[in-house]
């Protein structure tokens, strides 16, 4: 079995290589460039795909030590980010990349490679109306032959006619149709002897009706046709017999999308299907209907389509199969490949593979959320190092964690409805690196400050001075202080984010401030969510076991347990406070409203 080889980090990018190529293919997966060689030693790969997003070494630099240990690569694809500049793409193409494909990657991109390599077949995935459609914007002469299941038929097309049809119901809705019309048959054909048929037609195309009834014969065929599920299709070239009469093909596409059931149209529907008007020259034959030039005028940014049936005049149903059409005609565009003929199957795969992303996402980010923001969590544990971790390895942890939640790594969808946990999950990140740097400097210069106090007191030591240890100690409380001081003037204009970022590292200084705890305490009180209350007792309970005879502090624990329906737990401490100080008016009026 032939083997696809993946460099990524991204599991999104590889779901959605493993869903675009087929049963022939292995996939192999590798994260980096140990792995990568690994997979490279043990078997060779059909096809090298690269994610330009590899870390801190982008793929380039990563293909250019592969390259290194085992030689050139002859089949190597980039996939690059949209915005990446044209340099590196005209450096990566003029050394051993053969192809880059630029973000938005869809799994046409990735069959279509495949397929340009000789890999394997291209794999239809459309429906008739799609490949008429696509059809008859070629001017050649085409034979469309259609396979797959209740599907075995062929047209016959030339620039925008369709000419006919070999169905077996054809004939005798050809003959219905006639006489229905009122057209005299000059003569008989099989439908399958187009020279006979153009023969006949020669006759009948001077009697009235006779365009409209084949018309009608072609489109009746059509509607026993499932028109909206996939098929197989052939295409050869073929010569059209003189006297055939030509249908117009865009006549017959606008009937056919009036044939669809509704249900088809159902993912416009879905959140993130965005349109776009696109500048393409209009056929001589198409005839467009008021409804379609309010849909491009609407489209002219990009506009998604549940915003358009909410300001429609028009019926939802008419809405969508106009939009479909345009889709077909190539006047809209929908999502990546813009220059490709829209396939709603494909449109389809995208979605679900959003849909499942977002899934994703979404799960990775609540998860975080109930680590990472969950109570008794320290640093360490939040960045995911050890205390013997390096400054370099917590800042580069740091930055990988910060890297995976940022807007350009989410869908647009996740980081707009979690932006508030994901600001949270940043400034938590951000603010235990803070506090390790800063414990680590601590460390440092203690250390600094033993060491010169060893050599500077030499073998004995003189009594009644202070160690160096000591006046650190005395240090980090004064720095502690001045934190404190300003905490409180942030917490006096109500600046509460702040002045809890400075209180943080005052304890960090200071672990056994007890006024540091309580400012903390009063900080989580202002918020109305459960983890902040519970936050709000235990800085108020340790406020007290810091201080144990400070009245205010029981009193405000006592208010916090009355407010938050504890009524026992208020009691206790109403009576300790009672028992340091016995007249104190607001401790009697938190007695008579517990009554």
């Amino acid at each position: 079995m032939k083997t696809v080889l993946l460099i990524t980090r991204d599991a999104n990018l590889t779901e959605l290589v493993r869903s675009s190529i087929s049963g022939e293919f292995r996939l192999s997966v590798a994260s980096g460039e140990e792995e990568a060689a690994e997979a490279m030693g043990s078997e060779k790969a059909s096809l090298l795909l690269v994610d330009f997003y590899l870390g801190k070494k982008d793929g380039l630099k990563v293909l250019e030590k592969l390259t290194g240990r085992f030689g050139a690569f002859s089949k190597v694809v980039l996939l690059a980010p949209e915005k990446i500049g044209e340099g590196i793409v005209a450096r990566a193409t003029g050394q051993f990349v053969e192809k880059v494909l630029k973000r938005p990657i869809t799994s046409r991109m990735i069959r279509d490679i495949l397929v340009s390599r000789g890999e394997c077949e291209r794999e239809e995935r459309a429906t008739i109306v799609e490949y008429l459609a696509e059809s008859l914007r070629d001017s050649s002469a085409q034979r469309l032959i259609f396979s797959g299941p209740g599907v075995d038929f062929s047209i016959f097309l030339k620039g925008e006619g369709v000419y006919s049809i070999l169905h077996p119901h054809f004939s005798d809705a050809y003959d219905k149709m006639m006489a229905k019309a009122g057209v005299k048959m000059k003569g008989s054909a099989p439908v399958e002897d187009l020279d006979a048929m153009g023969r006949l037609e020669r006759k009948l195309s001077s009697s009235d009706g006779f365009q409209k009834a084949k018309t009608n014969a072609l489109l009746s065929v059509f509607a026993s046709l499932p028109l909206h599920s996939a098929c197989g299709r052939t295409v050869e070239s073929c010569e059209i017999p003189s006297g055939l009469v030509e249908v117009k093909g865009y006549a017959v596409l606008f009937s056919l999308v009036e044939y669809l059931p509704l249900d088809f149209f159902a993912s416009f529907k879905r959140p993130g299907v965005r349109l776009t008007a696109k500048a393409e020259a209009l056929s001589t034959q198409l005839s467009l209907h008021p409804l379609h030039g309010w849909i491009l005028s609407q489209c002219t940014s990009s506009r998604e389509v549940k915003e358009l049936l909410k300001t429609a005049v028009f019926p939802e149903e008419k809405l969508l199969r106009g939009v479909y059409l345009l889709l077909l005609l190539g006047l809209l565009d929908c999502g990546p490949g813009g220059n490709e003929a829209f396939r709603m199957l494909d449109l389809i795969e995208q979605l679900d593979l959003e849909d499942r992303r977002i899934e994703r996402e979404s799960n990775a980010i609540k998860n975080l959320c109930s680590f990472v923001l969950g109570k008794g969590q320290n640093p360490y544990a939040i960045l995911g190092v050890t205390p013997e971790s390096s400054p370099e390895e917590i800042l580069r942890t740091c930055e990988h964690k910060l890297a995976l939640i940022k807007p350009e790594a989410l869908h647009p969808a996740v980081y707009e409805k979690y932006k508030r946990d994901i600001l949270l999950l940043q400034s938590r990140y951000s603010e235990a690196l803070l506090l390790l740097q800063s414990a680590q400097m601590e460390d440092r210069l203690q250390k600094m400050e033993e060491e010169g106090e060893r050599i500077s007191r030499g073998p004995t030591r003189l009594g009644g001075s202070r160690t160096r240890k000591e006046e650190a100690a005395e240090r980090r409380k004064e720095n502690a202080a001045k934190m404190l001081r300003k905490a409180r003037v942030l917490y006096d204009d109500e600046n509460f984010h702040e002045a809890s970022q400075i209180l943080r590292l005052s304890l960090l200084q200071d672990p056994y401030s007890h006024q540091a705890h309580y400012l903390m305490a009063k900080i989580y009180e202002k918020s109305p969510n459960s983890r902040a209350r519970h936050m709000a007792e235990k800085e108020f309970l340790r406020a007290v076991e810091l201080d144990p005879w400070r009245v205010s502090y029981m009193l405000d624990l006592a208010d916090f347990y009355a407010r938050n329906n504890q009524a026992v737990r208020s009691a206790v401490f109403l009576k300790k406070a009672r028992a340091i100080e016995k007249k104190n008016a607001r401790m009697k009026a938190l007695e008579k409203n517990l009554e």
